[in-house]
This record gives C-alpha cells, structure tokens and sequence, in this order.
C-alpha cells in the first residue's frame, strides 16, 4: 500500500504538473516565471497543460506496460547506467570496422568492454526492427551536427520509440528535454506502432533493472520533496494507513 500510494503520487503529480522537470528552453516560449513555479492555481495549470498541448488521461497502451512510469523518476545517471544500450538503434554498420580512437572522439566510448557489448547488441537487434533502425542510424549520420555520444544517442532513440508507441506520454516527456533534443526527434522516422509486441521484451531487458533500482530508491513512506496534504486529496485513514501520519498528533491540514 505505501509504495503504490507514493508511487502513484509521484506518477501523477508529474504527469499533471509540466512545470515538474521542465527543461529551461520551453520557458520563455510559455512565458513561466519563477512565481508560476511556487504559486500556480488550478486554473493557470489547466490553461497551461491547453496550451502545451497535453493529454487528460495517459495512453492506453500503458495499461500494457505500467513499468514505463518510472521515467518520471528518472535521475540523469539512470539514464547512463542502464538505458545507454538503447544508443544502439542510432549507430549504423561502420561502428563495425571503427577504431577505438574513432569510438571515443565520436561516441565518447574508451572502454573496450562496453565496445564489445555495444557491437553485439548492435547484431541482436531483433529482425523486426532492422529497416527502421538502419534508417534511423543513415539519417543520423548523415547529419552535420557533430560527435553525439552514447547518452544522448540513447535519450534521442528513447524519446523516438515514446512518440512511436505512447504518443501522449511522448508529449509529457518532451518537456524535459532540450528543444534541440526535440527538434532532432522530429526529424526522425517512428518506428511501426504495429511492432509493440517486438519492441517491448527487447526494451523490458533494459528497463528492468531500472524498475528495480526505482524501487529500492523509494522504498519509503513516501518522497521528500511532495507536500502530499496540498497536493492529493487523500482520506486521513489511508494516510495513516501507509505509515504517512499519525493520529495521535495535530495535523489541521488533512
């Protein structure tokens, strides 16, 4: 009951709310200012989600796979830890034959493990996949935008297979990413939604342990930086029930 209660809380507090992980480049375009931050009534939120043109209600396909919501969890070094393989759909054939040296100046990659891994996840990349990934990579490259390395290479694959599958999801994530990041996602092909069920055990191997790690991380009553009495209408019994109050003190908040 706790955890579901505050992971709930968490889910839905970001999925409401975009000023939560909103990147700085969408703030002067929606005109946020930091008292929009610490005050924001009802209202002001509702017009504001209109004009960023966010979904009510998640995407039906997340009924499918509700591990998906612990993007709104995540920490940067989540990301490098263990969604980094997912730069593998943005890397065409010639990491094959490059050097180490090429490795590093164009993938920021020194390590010859991670090399090794990288390469044979690049050859078991389920068939299914392959025309739109050998797409995606050719039109990355043929890009003059410089070196990407791993990290963003797996932020930009990420957010692609969002916008393919959870295209209102899609929407929420992009805020908390940079416009650039955006602006190259929709330069790129989506992949075939008819795909799902190749997809999805392909990335459930990446997201799993992320999903775990989530889970001991917040294994508590609940999250430090949720004032959870003004942002959630919950009955006092289940606050107290989750470990969240306690009854024999005052609270004329709840």
């Amino acid at each position: 009951m706790t955890d579901q209660l505050a992971f709930a809380a968490k889910w839905w507090a970001w999925w409401s709310n975009p000023l939560m992980d909103l990147h700085p480049d969408h703030e002067f375009y929606y005109a946020i200012t930091p008292d929009m931050k610490v005050d924001l009534n009802y209202l002001d939120l509702l017009q504001l989600r209109g004009k960023m043109g966010l979904k009510d209600i998640p995407d039906e396909l997340l009924s499918d796979w509700p591990d998906l919501r612990v993007l709104a969890l995540l920490k940067p070094e989540w990301l490098s830890t263990h969604l980094e393989p997912l730069s593998v759909l943005t890397l065409d054939r010639s990491i094959l034959q490059a050097r180490a040296q090429d490795w590093e100046k164009l993938y920021g990659v020194s390590s010859q493990e991670k090399i090794r891994s990288i390469v044979i996840l690049h050859h078991n990349i389920p068939r299914p996949m392959l025309q739109w990934q050998d797409s995606l990579s050719r039109t990355l490259g043929q890009l003059d935008i410089g070196p990407i390395f791993l990290p963003n290479r797996a932020e930009l694959a990420l957010t692609i297979l969002l916008k393919s599958f959870f295209p209102g999801f899609a929407t929420r994530w992009a805020f908390g990413r940079s416009a650039d990041m955006n602006k190259l996602v929709s330069s790129m092909d989506q992949i075939d939604p008819h795909h799902w069920d190749t997809v999805k055990p392909w990335l459930k191997t990446f997201f799993d342990p992320l999903v775990a790690e989530v889970n001991q991380q917040f294994h508590v009553p609940f999250f430090d930086d949720l004032d959870f009495n003004e942002e959630f209408d919950f009955r006092p019994d289940e606050l107290e029930e989750a470990g969240l109050i306690d009854s024999t003190q005052e609270h004329s908040d709840v």
